[in-house]
């Protein structure tokens, strides 16, 4: 499973390294350019600099947008997004600063990066762009690229600070059952409409209470067969959920206030007859109702897991068998507090 450890100097340098991971591991690079647009730019208030990058291997397309302080997707954010002070700039939330990616069934050149053939929309109306970004500003202390050339499954671990992490997930779900679809990506900021924390949790368990930046392909779903976390433009029936509970933005597990059965083995870890740390999958469905609460499973992210941070520090490996895993948390690691943190397979040395 290749496997890459490094540093960056911003996140153009960061695409950079990322595309030639990519070219090294059987990658085609479609393209690779700046990328001088950018979607609802206000006057003395954004940027439009960055790169684009546009891979495939077989049928997989991947697409990456490089971005200061730039609206990266198209359609209409929402105005509730407002304007504000994020990151020292004053400027509108709907812009961003880092890495942004989306999956595709094709490549075009003559598109933008985020209106690729088949790419991410809003379940309702194809006119609308998604996709998910991991915020980083200036120099990034260390970066892990994982990639699952079986699954194909890509997941890119930013520390943005030192101790501080994000990710962008991209790949294909191991489905439960037979239906079309299945391609997601997920981050820490959805696209459609960034918040100024850009903070969060991949995979989140309950969008009603807080929004996840993830959106997958499931052909039936809405008019255009793409679900999604967030609430801004979601409805039941076409909202993603991830089922595990890991819902607010420090990480932190609410087992107290939950009977989520995962809360309650990422309590209870490690195992007090084994010692085993369990590592959980992490299930995707859809909302169906809200009330009273109804779930229809997807399938399972094929090469994450979730796990409890305590006893552990980024970077450590745990070995099951001939399975090794490296553990990273979902945003840090605070003294005292039941943190989660993904295990990512990994055979590096």
């Amino acid at each position: 499973m290749p496997y890459e450890y490094g540093t960056a100097n911003n996140a153009d340098d960061l695409l950079g390294k990322l595309r030639e991971f990519l070219l090294a591991n059987g990658f085609t690079v479609n393209l690779w350019a700046d990328d001088a647009s950018s979607y609802r730019t206000y006057s003395g208030s954004a940027s439009s600099e960055g790169k684009r990058l546009h891979v495939q291997r077989g049928s997989v397309y991947w697409n990456f947008r490089s971005a200061v302080r730039a609206s990266v997707v198209s359609g209409s954010v929402p105005t509730s997004s407002g304007a504000g002070a994020v990151d020292g700039f004053t400027q509108y939330r709907s812009q961003f600063t880092g890495l942004a990616g989306c999956p595709s069934t094709g490549f075009d050149g003559a598109r933008t990066w985020d209106k690729q053939p088949g790419a991410p929309t809003l379940p309702a109306d194809a006119s609308q762009s998604l996709a998910a970004g991991a915020k980083c500003l200036g120099a990034i202390p260390s970066y892990r690229f994982f990639l699952d050339l079986v699954a194909m499954e890509m997941c890119i671990s930013i520390e943005h600070e030192v101790g501080k992490w994000r990710h962008l997930i991209l790949g294909t779900m191991r489905k439960y059952g037979s239906f079309d679809g299945g391609a997601f990506c997920a981050g820490c900021t959805d696209m459609y409409s960034p918040r100024s924390d850009f903070n969060l949790i991949p995979f989140n368990s309950d969008p009603f209470v807080q929004p996840m930046a993830a959106f997958a392909k499931v052909d039936g779903v809405g008019t255009t067969g793409w679900a999604m976390g967030p609430t801004t433009a979601g409805g039941e029936g076409y909202r993603l959920t991830g089922l595990q509970s890991i819902d607010n933005r420090t990480g932190e597990v609410d087992y107290l206030n939950s009977g989520n059965m995962d809360v309650n083995l990422l309590a209870s870890e490690p195992s007090a007859y084994t010692s085993i740390v369990p590592l959980i999958p992490i299930r995707l469905g859809l909302i169906l109702s809200s009330s009273p609460y109804a779930y229809q499973l997807l399938g399972e992210v094929t090469g994450l897991r979730i796990v409890r941070m305590d006893g552990y520090s980024p970077g450590d490996i745990i070995t099951m068998g001939a399975e090794r895993w490296m553990i990273l948390p979902l945003t840090y690691k605070e003294t005292g507090k039941v943190c989660a943190g993904f295990a990512i397979p990994y055979d590096g040395v």
